[in-house]
């Protein structure tokens, strides 16, 4: 959410499927489409950007790559021979679709060096949000995606992290001063995703 000039708040919202494929891309295009009141008088789409993942996180190696996603094996050539010369197919269709709809796209980064440079000069400053995996909360991929989305005017989001910790009835207590590990991994988070500004 982000404050105008007049004071008010601008809410954008960001929707999409768990991961993209070509079957499924209409149902984007459908969402792209959605209008709603713009709370003045006229109407503006509902979406400022949808989803666009096109490899999952997960907590455990598929070397199929089944259930991770249409990007898997161009990504994995790449962490393999360090380079691909093929583009992927996620990459393509979020191409595609900022494109034709003027939106922007969200997507899910697991190994920031290698994804996000598919991106520049694909997709146009300031209409990628690339986050981090809820599965991988250490510093340093943000880091290094916070420094790419930075040449690119892109916001980088962080993604809420598998809590195993604090019990909720300890947390929301209202005189509680408990910094929770999510709350502390957040903000460790944050200091990365700044160092790039």
């Amino acid at each position: 959410m982000k404050e105008t000039e007049n004071g008010q708040h601008d809410l954008e919202v960001i929707a999409g499927h768990c991961s993209v494929n070509p079957e499924r891309l209409a149902e984007l295009y459908e969402m792209s489409e959605i209008m709603v009141s713009d709370g003045r008088g006229g109407a503006q789409r509902a979406l400022s950007a949808v989803r666009f993942v096109g490899l999952k996180s997960r907590t455990e190696y598929n070397p199929t790559g089944e259930g991770i996603g249409i990007d898997f094996s161009v990504v994995e050539q790449a962490i393999i021979s360090g380079s691909s010369d093929e583009i992927p197919p996620s990459v393509l269709l979020a191409q595609q679709f900022v494109n034709d709809t003027g939106m922007g796209i969200a997507a899910e980064i697991m190994i920031p060096h290698i994804q996000l440079p598919f991106y520049e000069g694909r997709i146009p400053k300031g209409q990628l949000l690339p986050w981090n995996p809820s599965v991988d909360q250490l510093g340093w991929n943000v880091r290094v995606m916070a420094n790419i989305a930075s040449r690119n005017d892109w916001t980088v989001g962080l993604k809420n992290g598998k809590w195993l910790g604090e019990s909720l009835q300890d947390v929301v207590q209202s005189n509680s001063e408990i910094i929770t590990s999510m709350e502390k991994t957040w903000l460790g988070l944050a200091t990365f995703a700044a160092a790039s500004k």
